[in-house]
């Protein structure tokens, strides 16, 4: 009887696993929120046909559009990320601005009332931002910041609406207008009692009345930048956030010395008070900061010199004090930082030797490091074989300093180098056949130097990445096959000085993409041909 009762449960338990996985796949998303999603889309302006799926016809279930996860057993709408990622460089500037999403956002998304998760950010939204979104209680996440390209475009009359999102963790409205919600800060203090991340980033913030008491007591991340605050104590609250660890307040014209409220917060990972007015010395507090791993203080006028006490920052991976007016030697203890992968110190008066630099670098820190920017620095000497050290390296720019001598050979063996700036210096000598070994090169800066000597195709065999290539100001000899065809597609291309005549190099013509070309004085005695100018109407030369 007992083995009769247990081949009943099993068969039961599996009709109820069949029977959950068929309702399970023949669940779609509830008609309702279907039709918030497709009113939406039609105040859309979508020129990349980013929601092609959201199609009712061909793609009845809105559980399978872009951008949408529903949940497996209710088919509720829980997520809705329409979302780019950042600009960089490397993208085409007219494609990304083609992706953005532009128009309103209809109040109708508030019937999704499911919704745990928002993200329309860094999209081209404009027009009052519906105060309707705090309907969505369920609502954990809410990212709606546009940086850097359509500031003030989206705006609130006030941040009321925000009582009900008593869930929320993730707040981030950057580059969105809250000029007008003068009690910002009280209202997120008292109705968002579980914000671990909050990003208000150039949102034209009023500085208002100092909190008495900060509720705010899960906040980890913290981004004011660009509200132009100007009194250190406009922020001073945020020394009282206990859990904080990531404190970003770039560009708010702070003057004066480093705001001495961050004293306490030693728990600190990231502190970023870039592009400020900050005009004192590092105080020795800063030092302490045993937990920092990124420390930015570029772009204000602070002076005096790096202590010794640097090394104390055990934690740290990135170190950027460029654009100031800093001066004295490399201490050797930054030697001591193995953490270190990015150091920018650019613009600081070291009047150091070169190798000297180079020696203290290559100790603990150099198998990590994987950019080091010490242009206009007021280097002297040469170049030391301990550069090949540096294995990881990705950008050097050793610019606009006094280095002289070769260029020596274990530079040439940076196998990830993907940025070498080498202009204005005395660099002399030939360049190495070796270059061509670089692979991962997309922008090289060697102009304004003494280098001299051939350079043939081999200099290039494996730049199937080189964008940039600028070397005028030198006394080089390029030697090409007319037929050669470059491994790369390059933008800019400055060869000024250099000898490449007498024929036109014909060459160019597979440089379908050629934005910028200087080939002056190059002894070049030929008709330019037609093809030349037929496929690159915005050359400029």
């Amino acid at each position: 009887m007992a083995i009769i009762i247990i081949l009943l449960l099993i068969i039961l338990a599996k009709a109820g696993v069949n029977l959950s996985n068929e309702m399970s796949s023949n669940t779609a998303c509830p008609e309702n929120e279907k039709l918030a999603l497709l009113n939406f889309k039609k105040g859309l302006i979508d020129a990349a046909n980013r929601l092609a799926s959201w199609d009712p016809h061909h793609h009845p279930d809105c559980c399978r559009w872009t951008g949408v996860v529903c949940d497996k057993r209710t088919a509720h709408v829980l997520s809705l990320n329409l979302s780019l990622p950042p600009w960089d460089e490397h993208t085409d500037f007219k494609s990304y601005r083609m992706s953005k999403l532009e128009g309103k956002i209809n109040p109708c998304l508030s019937k999704l009332k499911h919704l745990r998760y928002l993200d329309l950010s860094n999209n081209a939204f404009e027009g009052l931002l519906p105060y309707q979104l705090g309907n969505l209680s369920n609502l954990e996440s809410l990212k709606l910041g546009a940086y850097p390209f359509s500031f003030g475009l989206l705006y609130v009359e006030n941040l009321q609406w925000l009582s009900g999102l008593s869930l929320l963790k993730h707040l981030d409205l950057s580059w969105v207008n809250l000029s007008r919600a003068s009690n910002w800060l009280q209202l997120i203090n008292s109705i968002l009692p579980s914000l671990d991340e909050l990003h208000l980033s150039a949102c034209q913030l009023l500085p208002g009345p100092s909190l008495l008491n900060v509720n705010l007591s899960s906040l980890a991340i913290l981004d004011l930048s660009f509200n132009h605050f100007t009194n250190h104590m406009d922020v001073g609250w945020v020394s009282n956030l206990k859990s904080l660890v990531f404190l970003d307040l770039v560009g708010n014209d702070f003057h004066g010395p480093i705001p001495d409220f961050l004293r306490n917060m030693t728990s600190l990972t990231h502190l970023d008070l870039s592009s400020n007015y900050l005009n004192s010395s590092i105080p020795d507090w800063l030092y302490s900061f045993s937990s920092l791993q990124v420390l930015r203080l570029p772009s204000n006028q602070l002076h005096g010199d790096i202590s010794s006490a640097i090394g104390n920052l055990t934690s740290l991976n990135e170190v950027d004090l460029s654009r100031n007016k800093l001066q004295g030697k490399l201490p050797r203890a930054m030697g001591k930082l193995y953490k270190l992968r990015s150091i920018n110190l650019s613009g600081m008066r070291l009047n150091q030797d070169i190798s000297r630099i180079l020696e203290i670098l290559s100790g603990c820190s150099s198998p990590r490091l994987e950019s080091l920017d010490l242009a206009s620095c007021q280097l002297s000497g040469q170049l030391s074989d301990q550069v090949g050290h540096f294995k990881n390296l990705t950008t050097l720019d050793l610019s606009n300093n006094s280095i002289s001598g070769p260029i020596p050979i274990p530079l040439w063996q940076l196998k990830n180098l993907k940025e070498l700036c080498l202009n204005d210096n005395s660099i002399s000598g030939p360049i190495s056949i070796s270059l061509g070994q670089l692979a991962n090169l997309e922008r090289v800066y060697i102009f304004n130097n003494l280098l001299e000597g051939v350079v043939s195709e081999k200099h290039f065999a494996n730049h199937t990445k080189l964008k940039y290539f600028y070397g005028s100001g030198n006394s080089l000899v390029l030697r090409a096959n007319p037929n050669w065809v470059p491994p790369f597609q390059i933008l800019d291309l400055d060869l000024g000085s250099w000898q490449i005549g007498p024929s036109f190099p014909l060459w160019l013509r597979s440089q379908k993409h050629l934005e910028y070309l200087d080939i002056s004085n190059s002894r070049i005695s030929d008709v330019i041909p037609r093809w030349f100018w037929g496929c690159r109407p915005n050359l400029e030369m």
